[in-house]
Order: C-alpha cells, then sequence, then structure tokens
C-alpha cells in the first residue's frame, strides 16, 4: 500500500465577535485537516495543530517527496517526514506535522481492518463519555465587571445541555479581578458541576500565581490549567509543592521527555494534544508513563470534528470507564457539529464513533463553507 494523494483541507469558522484567552484574542476557529489516499483507494485524515499559514506552507513542500511511499509501515512516513523538515523546522511544529499524519495512517489502518482506532490498541470505544464545556472566553470590553454577562448566558447554556463542568479563562486581569469573576461563576452554577480555570500559559510571576491557586482552592475549582508557559518547569514545580488543587498541562508537549519533565514537576493531570504529542503512536507509551506515576491521562482536543474522533478514540485507549470528563469547546461549533458525520453531543455526553478508523467521514457539501484558501 502506498501513498498516491495528498491534500490540505484548511477549515476557518468565524466567531461573532473576537474571543480571548489570557494572551490573545481569536477571530474564529480552525481545523487543519489534511486528506492521504492510497493507491488502493482508501482515504484517511489527520488533522495539525498550529498556525494555519506555515503548516500550509510546510505540507505543500512535504506532500511530493511522500508520493510514492510505502504506507504498510509508520516508521518509514515517519524516517521520511523528519528527512525532509529536521533542522528546517522546530520539533513543536515537527511534532504537529508527524502527529496529522499518524492519526491519517491509523484512520487507514483501521479501514483496512475493518475496525475503530482503539480496537487496533486492544480497547472498545466508550460510549456515554460526560463532557465538559470549555467556554467563558474573554471579550473585548473595556471593564473587567462587563465580562459577567456574556460568562453567566454562556455558564447557563452549559447548563441547560446538561454538560457535567465548565472551563472558563483565566490570566488577563489581576488575580483579585479574576477571583472575582469566577467566584461569580461558580456561585451561579450548579453544585454538582464541576469548574476548571485555564490560564493558557499566561500567569506573570510564580508569586501571582501561588495567590490564585490559593483563591481558587477557597471557591473549590477542580484544576488549573497552564499557568505558565510548557517549558517552564521550575515555575511548576514551585506551584504544585504548596497546592491542594490539582494542576493540569500538557497541551503544549510534544516529547516523552516533556511529559516526564511535568511528572517531576509534580504536575496532578497530563492533557496530552494528539495533533502534537505524535498522535496514536505516542500514547502506548505516555499511557504506561502516566500509569508508573499514577497520575491521570486524559486529552485535550482543539480543532475540526476529525480530531474529535480521533481524540474520542484516544479517550478509550485510556479511560476503562467513562468518568473523566471529555473536553467539548463551545456550545455550537461548525466544525464539529456540521461538518463530519457519526459525532452527536446529547444531554451532556457523547459517545465513541464506532465505524472503521477514526469513525467519522467529511461532509463535503457543508465543508465547502468553511474551506479557506491560501
Amino acid at each position: 500500500m502506498k501513498i498516491s494523494k495528498l491534500k490540505c483541507l484548511f477549515l476557518f469558522s468565524p466567531f461573532e465577535r473576537p474571543l480571548g484567552n489570557s494572551l490573545v484574542f481569536f477571530q474564529g476557529k480552525c481545523g487543519n485537516v489534511i486528506q492521504l489516499v492510497t493507491d488502493e483507494g482508501v482515504i484517511g485524515y489527520g488533522e495539525a495543530y498550529g498556525d494555519q499559514s506555515q503548516l500550509y506552507k510546510l505540507f505543500n513542500e512535504l506532500f511530493p517527496s511522500l508520493i510514492g511511499i510505502n504506507f504498510d509501515s509508520w516508521e518509514l512516513v515517519q524516517k521520511e517526514i523528519r528527512r525532509s523538515l529536521e533542522g528546517r523546522v522546530a520539533p513543536y511544529v515537527l511534532g504537529c506535522i508527524e502527529s496529522a499524519f499518524n492519526l491519517a495512517y491509523w484512520d487507514i489502518q483501521g479501514k483496512m481492518a475493518g475496525k475503530s482506532v482503539c480496537q487496533l490498541f486492544g480497547a472498545e470505544p466508550i460510549d456515554q463519555i460526560p463532557i465538559y464545556g470549555t467556554g467563558l472566553f474573554y471579550r473585548d470590553v473595556e471593564d473587567y465587571q462587563k465580562q459577567l454577562p456574556f460568562f453567566m448566558d454562556e455558564m447557563q447554556g452549559f447548563v441547560d445541555r446538561g454538560y457535567h463542568g465548565i472551563k472558563m479563562k483565566a490570566g488577563r486581569y489581576p488575580v483579585e479581578q479574576e477571583a472575582w469573576l469566577i467566584g461569580q461563576v461558580r456561585k451561579e452554577m450548579p453544585a454538582h458541576m464541576q469548574l476548571m480555570v485555564d490560564a493558557n500559559c499566561g500567569m506573570r510571576s510564580v508569586e501571582e500565581t501561588k495567590d490564585l491557586v490559593k483563591r481558587l482552592e477557597d471557591l473549590g475549582i477542580y484544576w488549573l490549567e497552564e499557568p505558565f508557559k510548557p517549558d517552564q518547569y521550575g515555575r511548576y514545580q514551585e506551584i504544585t509543592k504548596n497546592a491542594k488543587m490539582s494542576i493540569a498541562a500538557g497541551e503544549n508537549e510534544y516529547s516523552l521527555t516533556g511529559f516526564e519533565q511535568l511528572i517531576e514537576s509534580k504536575v496532578s493531570i497530563l492533557q496530552p494534544e494528539l495533533s502534537l504529542c505524535g498522535g496514536f503512536s505516542q500514547i502506548p507509551a505516555l499511557i504506561e508513563l502516566a500509569k508508573q506515576a499514577q497520575v491521570p491521562l486524559t486529552p485535550h482536543v482543539w480543532g475540526s470534528g476529525m480530531l474529535y474522533a480521533a481524540t474520542l478514540q484516544f479517550y478509550s485507549m485510556t479511560h476503562e470507564k467513562p468518568t473523566f470528563l471529555y473536553e467539548c469547546p463551545f456550545l455550537d461549533d461548525p466544525l464539529r457539529d456540521y461538518c463530519f458525520d457519526s459525532l452527536t453531543i446529547q444531554n451532556g455526553y457523547i459517545d465513541t464513533p464506532k465505524k472503521p478508523g477514526l469513525g467519522v467521514e467529511i461532509n463535503e457539501e457543508v465543508m465547502k463553507k468553511y474551506l479557506i484558501n491560501f
């Protein structure tokens, strides 16, 4: 089996108004999908984390060297990708590209075998996975208190649809202002719902973060996610040694070494991003690493419905029961809800797709609306 065709499918769904985290505002949500066709006519899909314009350029440079490559062995494909790009791009970017091809590889392997990807790794697709909603992004307003009406409306939407938790943003304002916003949301949420907080690497100092952690502990927040950049392991260790709440990280790690250092820093929840960390081929080693350290391992996801499907396969590989909440950003996401089949969120739960491979296919007619050209 050889690669005969390769194609980029870059997607963009605009927001009604810009939405921000601690560092930047976004105009919309992206998906960086590749389509791979074998000489036997089997189509596989993968997805990459990262900047669209950079990935577009690199994919189109790389594709010609991969046409005709034997696709029966992931190691051969990985070797060619590294031969072409290693030393020319940052390891982080190489991780994004390798991950996309690895997802496509296992999508095709599953379709050839008539099994879902998790079954290829000895697991069964899990149904009725409870979800949490990632949202409550900042709006571009002149005063922090003016964020609250947006937060409350969105929070109520997650509650009304049966979500089991919410993850909101922090890090843009001084700690006392952030704590006030978080406290107002926690007070209005049902007691049974978890509330998580994501700083998106935006905390300015260890002392500021210790102050935030103490306030979040008093509010009963379940975890604080990514207060610092992924390589600031010393800062993580300063925070985790006295924290009584969970500190989560890992979405920006691309190597086993990085996850080992997070574990050494006493991060209490690891969140690999499948479209960056090496794809499915890296998961068995990550599972073993987390098991030895007795640290929960649960996926981060941010992309199109193709990546959601892949990440649900990942969830089924790493959880014996549907206990840990699964991430579903936004109440409505066209790149998840309309462009792909077999993904349904119902009453706060989602099922792992059971069709062969990743388990979803593109709705080409709908996707046309979101395709972008460079």
